[in-house]
């Protein structure tokens, strides 16, 4: 297998990946570290070169076992030029250039599950990451994120979700109105997390479902609110105000996916 050595202008043009701007233009975004690469190969996604410091050629055996694999150009590079292109205070030495794929929200009503998860304005891209990552273990298959939500090529949601990035299909810049007034029309029942509303434990569900959770700090916005057939919590025991958007998203993925 042919290993080249990366040039001073491709460098410098997969160091830019770090830009929102750019992984928008090059639709394309760079992972890190051999969890995540593998989780890659084994998904769908398309991955475009991977980038080798030498004594991570050890993979390289590994990676073949791979068919997603073939096709994909190997460069070595310094570890004084890895990190260069990483987003890691500590490097693994171990990336990929990796397409960004597209869904079709059109498909969605083709969705196995009952239950969507639905974000409004999402910020934090750690919370993002550990998100898709639980709806993952919870056996989710897809999110859907609104407009003026963080983007899921983002590096540290891409850390956070531990490669379940590419085991969910993940819907982007959703305009919450509309869509929400079309499931409606889909029979599907709006579900809105709130600190007050029913008792998520003592939920039961039969119909097809959008479960909202709103911004970590001014949660649910009040048009969404009215656009809910009903809200749920998950009632407190101390005196925390709140909780994180990703502890609580994982407490609701269990209790409801316990009902699916």
């Amino acid at each position: 297998m042919n290993i080249q050595k990366i040039s001073l202008s491709h460098l410098k043009e997969v160091s830019k990946l770090k830009l929102k701007k750019y992984r928008e233009e090059t639709n394309s975004f760079l992972i890190e570290s051999e969890k995540i690469l593998i989780e890659a190969l084994k998904s769908d996604w398309h991955l475009m070169e991977v980038y080798l410091t030498r004594d991570n050629f050890r993979l390289i055996n590994q990676l073949k076992e791979f068919k997603s694999f073939e096709n994909c150009k190997i460069f070595e590079l310094s570890e004084k030029e890895f990190k260069k292109i990483s987003n890691e205070i500590t490097p693994s030495g171990i990336g990929a250039k990796v397409e960004k794929k597209k869904f079709d929200l059109n498909s969605i009503l083709k969705r196995k599950n009952k239950l969507i998860p639905v974000f409004e304005r999402i910020s934090d891209p750690g919370n993002l990451g550990t998100i898709i990552r639980s709806a993952d273990w919870f056996g989710f298959d897809a999110i859907v994120l609104s407009k003026n939500s963080v983007e899921i090529t983002n590096p540290k949601v891409i850390k956070a979700s531990m490669g379940s990035i590419f085991h969910l299909q993940l819907f982007e810049e959703v305009d919450l109105p509309i869509f929400i007034n079309q499931m409606k029309k889909n029979n599907y029942k709006i579900l809105g997390t709130t600190t007050k509303g029913k008792d998520v434990s003592k939920f039961t569900f039969k119909e097809n479902c959008l479960l909202i959770f709103g911004n970590e700090s001014m949660g649910i916005s009040k048009e969404i609110s009215n656009l809910c057939d009903e809200l749920i919590t998950i009632p407190a025991f101390g005196s925390a105000e709140s909780l994180n958007l990703a502890s609580s998203a994982s407490i609701f993925f269990y209790e409801l996916r316990k009902n699916i």
